[in-house]
């Protein structure tokens, strides 16, 4: 389904082929009354190469709440990929006692900073998020704070990668956040999906048809 920033349905389609059928859907959703100027997505590259095929000009944004979810990995990561040094002949039990106990204090050091990157994507923070994201950045290398692990090395690591390559258009949905109120998230759309539900029974008919188009 294609879903405009209001919550409308603009076009449906039996998806078989995603790069064809999902161009097409694009494409046929685009009239005088509809021209969108920016399409939110994940971070999909995949997809998002469809879009821009398909609809001349259109601005690839990203949903805040993917970014959000991103980062949260990267924090779990950091966490869970701990290493642990101990003695040699450390019974098992207590090497994974030790471990655990070092993944509950890295946890304990993260949450603030994994908190300010988060914050930054909170509604009222559109002015200040960036240096909210580069002091979190700076807090992870800072060994009086965390604990510089390997697994926090390069937990740093891939959110500078992250903010590098994405910085721009986030910094963008920031600015027309503040100013316009630009939509930065699927949530309305998402808290609707009930609504969907009612379509899933239909479209099971179409698994076999020869065409995907809706009637």
């Amino acid at each position: 389904m294609a879903i405009c920033e209001s919550g409308l349905i603009r076009g449906v389609k039996v998806v078989r082929n995603q790069a064809r059928d999902l161009g097409s859907l694009f494409k046929g959703v685009l009239g005088k009354g509809f021209q969108p100027k920016y399409f939110l997505s994940d971070f999909d590259v995949h997809f998002s190469k469809i879009v821009c095929q398909a609809i001349d000009g259109i601005r690839l944004l990203k949903d805040f709440v993917h970014a959000e979810r991103i980062i949260g990995r990267y924090f779990e990561a950091a966490v869970r990929q701990v290493t642990l040094q101990v003695p040699k002949g450390t019974l098992p039990k207590e090497r994974h006692k030790q471990r655990d106990l070092k993944r509950r204090l890295l946890r304990k050091r993260l949450e603030p900073v994994r908190a300010l990157f988060l914050k930054a994507f909170q509604p009222g923070y559109e002015p200040v998020a960036f240096l909210y994201i580069e002091g979190a950045l700076a807090r992870l290398q800072d060994p009086h704070i965390v604990i510089q692990t390997e697994s926090v090395c390069y937990l740093h690591q891939q959110l500078t990668k992250f903010f590098a390559k994405h910085g721009a258009t986030l910094e963008f949905q920031f600015e027309q956040k503040a100013l316009v109120g630009l939509v930065c998230t699927s949530n309305l759309l998402e808290s609707k999906n009930s609504i969907f539900k009612l379509f899933a029974h239909m479209a099971q008919s179409f698994q076999h048809s020869e065409t995907c188009e809706w009637p």
